[in-house]
């Protein structure tokens, strides 16, 4: 099982618990495997790290989302500059419907209501042209 990691640092951010549980977090969202992570984490609370992966989340340079299946992401949980980078990054069409149908039942954020339209658009616009391009 995996968890999507957002960073929001200007460069990459290496996190480990050792050689063998290492982690890369590059800007936007980092998909990684939930044991690693635990590791990593526990790792920084015994060795009280300044700079780990606890010191990244105090400072709101991390947030982690439970589970790397979006449709069971509530968008309403997120600011809007962090909505509006996981709709940028979804692919998938029925989770961005979700998104819409929590966006107009909670915070109604305009923003983040046009850049689901304009993601649906965008990823069908893709999928008609890939069809397309199969059958000519």
């Amino acid at each position: 099982m995996s968890l999507v990691v957002m960073y929001k640092g200007a460069n990459q951010h290496s996190v480990s618990a050792g050689p063998k549980d290492r982690i890369v977090l590059n800007p936007g969202n980092n998909t990684v495997d939930r044991d690693v992570w635990g590791r990593i984490v526990k790792a920084a609370e015994k060795n009280d790290e300044k700079g780990g992966v606890k010191h990244l989340e105090d400072v709101g340079l991390i947030k982690i989302i439970d589970s790397n299946d979006s449709s069971k992401i509530d968008i309403n949980t997120l600011n809007q500059p962090e909505a509006l980078e996981l709709v940028e990054a979804e692919t998938v069409i029925d989770n961005l419907i979700n998104f819409g149908k929590q966006n107009e039942d909670g915070k109604k954020r305009p923003k983040v209501g046009e850049a689901i339209e304009l993601r649906v658009m965008m990823i069908e616009e893709a999928e008609e042209k890939e069809r397309a391009s199969h059958t000519g």
